[in-house]
């Protein structure tokens, strides 16, 4: 080392130290010594001999008992003690919780500090981590959507002050993360006054006011309550009204008599058209449904739903629901049935609709299957092509029914598993 190296050499105060305790990083000790020494060419013997000062506490103590066993040894000697003594399982478990439970919040969270800090303990973790692979455990530490919002901004080979740039401003100008404020509600004086400190106090004062006066709400007397009121027995018994005079009334009756007929023929008139209308408006709302007119030779293949419905709108709300599509070109029923798990029919069933059953079912591989008070008994799988005809276009799925021995439904059953995969709607209603 030459002279010039050796006036520029850094104070001990300026060295790296390690103490041995906390959430330490012996790692990052070590890479500092290694960086000293290779930019000042320090041999290992200057090196060594700094050791009583830059290891402070339980580290010093530690030193201490290994120099006076071992005496002087070099500096790769001395990086295989430290790494053999404080890279054990608990400084590992402690390091591993820090990061997990160390997630990002705005309010209190800096980028830049944070981001630093995560990145140390996952390189004391795993030394040989890519630095892509340590920016996703980083991220994935932000929450989903701060997470989402930094990678749509970022790419694979973007370093780490860009990530940091990036999410400082996501948070800065869209507060994503942030934990909610509690604002104080502020109160108008004269609001404050009217409060009453006793709310039981203030319940029973209505009662005690001069403009309020109790009474029974059986008998209306002001001598007792409803609770021991002595009619109370016979609220329950109907009057029986007196009879009208018949001879009083006998003139006006044969003349409402005349009346009454002129409007009976209108009145059903009405009646039937409104019930004409009721049935047209319920039908028009089952486009569904099968019928003559409907052309099914333009049939496409139903798309799975990738994203998931907005909160309070998904797709399989509503009650169960009977529906009319076709299978091997004949129409038939299906019930949509967000409660059955699977889809499946009964073998009864599915016998009048394929009379050759044996030879097209498939293997359950040994599934078992649960009904609501009784173990169903699977004889196999019967995939076939479903056609939902409707107005818009008709579509095409593929479903695996089960086919159960002892179930006794006279129709197709929909479960979840495909009311999920395609989103299909249980609301009868023309935009299904």
């Amino acid at each position: 080392m030459g002279p010039a190296l050796l006036e520029e050499v850094p104070k001990l105060k300026e060295w790296p130290h390690f103490s041995g305790e906390g959430e330490y990083n012996h790692m990052e000790f070590i890479r500092g010594i290694d960086m000293t020494k290779e930019d000042f060419e320090l041999p290992d013997r200057l090196v060594t001999a700094r050791f009583s000062t830059l290891f402070t506490r339980s580290a010093h103590r530690w030193y201490m008992k290994l120099r006076k066993e071992y005496g002087h040894q070099s500096w790769t000697w001395w990086k295989t003690q430290i790494i053999n003594k404080w890279a054990n399982d608990s400084w590992r478990f402690k390091v591993e919780t820090a990061f997990e439970y160390a997630k990002f919040n705005s309010d209190k969270d800096k980028a830049l500090p944070w981001c630093c800090q995560q990145k140390d303990r996952l390189t004391a973790l795993y030394p040989d981590m890519s630095q892509l692979m340590i920016h996703r455990r980083i991220l994935r530490q932000c929450g989903g959507d701060l997470e989402h919002a930094v990678k749509s901004r970022t790419t694979e080979k973007s370093s780490a002050e860009d990530i940091i740039n990036i999410l400082e401003e996501v948070t800065t100008r869209t507060k994503i993360c942030s934990s909610r404020v509690n604002l104080k509600t502020r109160f108008d004086t004269r609001w404050k006054d009217s409060v009453d400190k006793n709310p039981k106090e203030n319940s029973n004062n209505k009662y005690k006011s001069a403009d309020t006066v109790r009474k029974c709400h059986i008998c209306q007397s002001t001598t007792h309550l409803a609770n021991t009121c002595p009619k109370k027995g016979k609220t329950n018994e109907i009057d029986i009204e007196k009879e009208p005079d018949v001879e009083k009334y006998d003139i006006i009756e044969e003349n409402a008599d005349d009346k009454s007929s002129i409007f009976s023929e209108s009145s059903k008139d009405i009646e039937n058209i409104n019930a004409t209308f009721d049935i047209m408006e319920c039908y028009s709302h089952l486009p569904q449904l099968s019928n003559g007119q409907l052309d099914l030779s333009k049939v496409q293949d139903a798309q799975l739903m990738k994203t998931k419905p907005n909160r309070g709108k998904g797709y399989t709300a509503g009650n169960s629901c009977i529906t009319e599509v076709v299978i091997d070109n004949k129409p038939t029923k299906l019930l949509l049935d967000p409660g059955v798990f699977s889809s499946c029919v009964s073998k009864s069933f599915l016998k009048t609709c394929v009379p050759n059953l044996e030879d097209q079912l498939l293997s359950t591989d040994g599934i078992k299957f649960n009904g609501a008070s009784n173990p169903m008994e699977a004889l196999g799988v019967f995939e076939t092509n479903v056609i939902f005809p409707h107005i818009n276009g008709n579509l095409r799925i593929t479903i695996a029914f089960v086919v159960m021995e002892n179930c006794s439904s006279t129709q197709f059953i929909l479960g979840n598993d495909y009311l999920l995969m395609y989103g299909i709607d249980l609301q009868n209603n023309k935009d299904r």
